[in-house]
């Protein structure tokens, strides 16, 4: 395995010999397909679920107060930690674990590890046929609420590849001003119109599109009223 650096809008170093690490360098440092629609305040307090190599904090950070990212895949975190290192942001805090309902029973759970770097998932329906299976490990779990409370957590992020069906249910977004999520379609559990009324419910004036993610994914985007 190699790696490369990438200096865009920030530095960052990838691996591109393994898919889907330069499918985020894309999204967040050539372009900006998460934070272009974002309303960023100098005192946000971002969660980010599913924060990969760090791209999506990054490319905030210069911005915001402080990003808390959560990451299941150990060799995405210690690459997150070491584009951390890379850059002048003292307020990216990366920790190892997958995010779970509060409900879950265990302090560990099964990740099915995908050869896309960007794909590993709590659901093994999210493989698909040309970057599928590399087998699974175990990893502790998080609860969202915990943290939004010990970290004061105004905005979240999501990109957690299908277990959003079981985890944005348990979040109290009462305390939540904005959200970013991406809607996989993979999962049998899939249900974005499901998604986008629960948030309206919650709130929030809700946008959906399918710019910025792959396809069949959708993009929701919500600012509360």
């Amino acid at each position: 395995m190699r790696e490369d650096v990438y200096v865009g809008k920030f530095k960052v170093v990838y691996r591109p010999d393994i898919p889907g690490d330069y499918t985020v360098i894309e999204e967040h440092c050539k372009g900006s397909s998460y934070s272009d629609h974002l309303n960023l305040e100098e005192t946000d307090r971002w969660l980010d679920l599913g924060s990969h190599i760090g791209c999506f904090a990054l490319d905030i950070a210069r911005t915001v107060d402080y990003v808390h990212c959560v990451e299941a895949e150990h060799s995405n975190v210690r690459l997150a930690l070491r584009n951390v290192s890379l850059n002048p942001y003292a307020n990216v805090v990366t920790q190892h674990a997958a995010v779970v309902p509060s409900t879950f029973p265990d302090d560990h759970i099964t990740l099915y590890l995908a050869k896309k770097s960007h794909s590993n998932s709590l659901h093994p329906e999210m493989y698909n046929v040309q970057h599928g299976p590399a087998g699974t490990v175990k990893v502790p779990v998080v609860h969202a609420n915990e943290l939004i409370e010990k970290h004061n957590i105004n905005k979240i992020k999501l990109d957690i590849e299908g277990a959003e069906y079981d985890v944005v249910p348990d979040i109290d977004w009462s305390k939540i001003d904005e959200f970013i999520m991406e809607a996989h379609t993979q999962v049998p559990k899939a249900d974005v119109t499901g998604l986008f009324n629960f948030f309206e419910e919650q709130g929030f004036s809700v946008l959906q599109t399918t710019a910025g993610v792959p396809q069949p994914n959708f993009l929701l985007h919500g600012v509360r009223e």
